[in-house]
């Protein structure tokens, strides 16, 4: 007899963008996975989405997915945040699903966590969920990401069910126009943040940088079958239960940005293997949510990757990162600012948006000299991830 696969819960979080949320969506509810539950958590969004969603789950709206979704209504259980991280009411979704139309195959569950808990706190709510009810695999899934092909899913949970040892593992992703997209990457390094401030690597042979570790890595066709990498893209990445129970959650201090990164540094630290899929096919329409804000995304970067290296590196590596930061943005700060004055009137908003972004960087550098004087570091690297985690 064949031993039965574990159930996976697959969290779509939405912020101010219904629309890609839809899309993602509809294509869930036309893979063959074959025990799956789909949770969709809003993290207080203020575009009507819950009313978009739920027009949508009564089949009074549909969206433009390339995949339609079956015309017949799709039930769903609503929860505020706390009801969801008790494990909801599980008679109500017995009820539910003791009455799904023949078409549907599984209900909607809808989660409001009442504030913008950002990437980690928002799925957070959803894995307590999931945990509450024996999931075996938990997919957290961009809301502007779909499937490429029904299997995706599929492929996934059956590479894991045949290796014990993977903790994680994440697909191949493309844009909407079928061009290829970062889909793992390598851990955050003393050496690559120092290229990245002083790029003199690029005055090496073209032979030589071809064989550099990148800190995201486009695959192409080479790569054909399971790959281990530090970290599957945050975008699309299924986790075994098993590895939160033994690592914790996802650390709720990263906000957005870096935080499966360093949740995949966890798991290398328990031994958890981390795996690239070439066959399970994502389309990513890539930041969604913020599409109109690229200082802002860049901004929340920046912050997310001091926050991975003030938790994960030594003392002696920080002091030498944030020194670099220090000089280069001091000096990238002085060059746009004479830069600005010498472009047109059209361009200087892209020189403005610079000093911004290197403002930011000399403050988070001069923040952490400074807590690096006072032991403010040592204290923050032994606080615990966030609640639950560990």
């Amino acid at each position: 007899m064949n031993r039965r696969t574990p159930k996976t819960y697959i969290l779509v979080l939405n912020w101010n963008g219904w629309r890609d949320t839809l899309d993602c969506l509809e294509s869930l509810y036309c893979n063959d996975c074959p025990d799956c539950q789909v949770v969709l958590i809003d993290n207080d969004s203020a575009d009507d989405s819950l009313e978009k969603i739920r027009a949508w789950a009564n089949g009074d709206a549909i969206s433009s997915a390339t995949n339609p979704f079956k015309k017949s209504p799709l039930p769903f259980i609503e929860y505020d945040r706390e009801t969801a991280e008790q494990g909801g009411l599980a008679v109500e979704e017995e009820r539910l699903r003791a009455n799904l139309p023949a078409t549907v195959p599984h209900p909607l569950v809808i989660v409001r966590t009442g504030e913008n808990l950002g990437f980690a706190g928002g799925n957070n709510v959803g894995l307590r969920y999931s945990q509450h009810h024996g999931a075996g695999y938990v997919l957290l899934l961009n809301n502007d990401a779909s499937l490429r092909s029904r299997d995706a899913v599929t492929t996934m949970i059956t590479f894991m069910e045949t290796h014990p040892d993977a903790g994680a593992c994440g697909g191949r992703l493309f844009y909407p126009d079928g061009s290829a997209q970062a889909s793992y990457g390598n851990f955050p390094s003393l050496s690559r943040a120092i290229a990245y401030l002083f790029p003199v690597y690029k005055l090496l042979p073209e032979r030589l940088l071809r064989s550099l570790k990148r800190s995201n890595v486009v695959p192409d066709d080479s790569i054909s079958e399971p790959l281990p990498v530090d970290y599957p893209s945050g975008a699309c990445f299924l986790v075994r239960q098993e590895t939160v129970d033994d690592v914790g959650l996802l650390d709720e201090r990263f906000f957005m940005y870096a935080e499966e990164t360093d949740w995949c540094l966890r798991m290398m630290k328990q031994g958890w293997g981390r795996y690239y899929l070439p066959r399970a096919e994502i389309m990513h329409k890539y930041a969604g949510s913020f599409r109109q804000s690229g200082l802002k995304v860049n901004c929340y970067f920046i912050e997310s990757l001091f926050r991975y290296y003030r938790k994960n590196f030594a003392a002696w590596r920080l002091w030498i990162l944030v020194l670099g930061y220090l000089l280069r943005s001091s000096w990238s700060i002085v060059q746009w600012h004479i830069a600005a004055c010498l472009m047109p009137q059209t361009l200087r908003l892209k020189a403005r948006e610079n000093i911004e972004q290197w403002q930011t960087s000399l403050n988070l550098a001069v923040t952490t000299i400074r807590d690096l004087i006072t032991g403010n570091i040592g204290k923050e690297q032994e606080q615990r991830p966030g609640r639950d985690a560990r």
